[in-house]
């Protein structure tokens, strides 16, 4: 029987911050402290899910609605948060912002044929492994094609996205998949930060579906070596006590706990 890797493109992303945190999140899966960054971008997306449902169902959802969506995802999400990296009430005032702005500007841009889509598809196999990448696409439309949501605290370097974003490269693949069209294809990735929203569309292509491949083909060679440790990367924040869960087991054993 075949051993089967499966990758979600956030895994993928992992290895190009650290191939050893990878390798702790593929073979020793630990519970993820929630910060209230992540819930910032889960209670909006919540919001804008609820939307295009509404859409799909044929009705047309009221910025009230989207509100309501909010306020429900809050009250779920909220009571969760480990660490609050910003005070609450600039918390609840970011989502407020982000659902209105992404109202306003980008919800009458949209015409959805598929809202929070999952994929699970074969990227190759060999004689003794098959390799798949799954995800859930935010949003398939019928003019743009695929978007996709982010709420950063920040608002994005469009020079690095278009350079090595990962996400855009595994959701074009996959519905070239699932249409049977290699032809290039955009992926509308739409940043709304404080309720300004920042519209960039990546185009990925059979080149990039062909690197793609490569590069999970060496993380797939890496777990087959069963190694104890792969190279740790020191180069970026997320090489901290604040981004990274397995700072106490790695470099924070010689470190400490808050070095800096």
């Amino acid at each position: 029987m075949k051993k089967v890797y499966s990758f979600r493109q956030s895994d993928l992303s992992s290895g190009e911050h650290c191939l050893e945190k990878l390798r702790r999140k593929y073979q020793t899966p630990t519970p993820q402290v929630c910060t209230s960054d992540q819930v910032r971008g889960n209670v909006s997306h919540a919001a804008f899910e609820a939307a295009g449902k509404m859409l799909l169902a044929g009705r047309e959802p009221t910025l009230d609605d989207v509100y309501g969506a909010a306020q429900w995802s809050q009250e779920f999400w909220f009571p969760q948060v480990d660490d609050w990296r910003q005070p609450q009430e600039r918390c609840e005032a970011s989502i407020q912002a982000n659902v209105e702005g992404w109202f306003w500007d980008v919800l009458p841009r949209l015409n959805p044929t598929g809202v929070e889509v999952f994929f699970d598809h074969v990227l190759y196999e060999t004689d003794t492994v098959q390799v798949r990448l799954k995800g859930t696409r935010d949003w398939d439309d019928a003019e743009l094609g695929l978007v996709d949501w982010k709420c950063p605290g920040r608002k994005p370097t469009e020079w690095e996205l278009k350079r090595w974003d990962i996400q855009s490269t595994v959701y074009t693949w996959a519905l070239a998949q699932e249409t049977g069209e290699w032809d290039a294809q955009d992926f509308h990735r739409v940043a709304i930060v404080e309720g300004e929203t920042h519209w960039l569309t990546l185009r990925r292509g059979p080149q990039d579906w062909a690197a793609l491949e490569d590069k999970v083909r060496g993380l797939v060679e890496l777990l087959e070596a069963d190694l104890s440790v792969w190279p740790v990367s020191w180069s970026g924040w997320w090489c901290s006590p604040k981004w990274c869960e397995f700072w106490d087991d790695c470099r924070g054993k010689h470190l400490g706990a808050n070095p800096w």
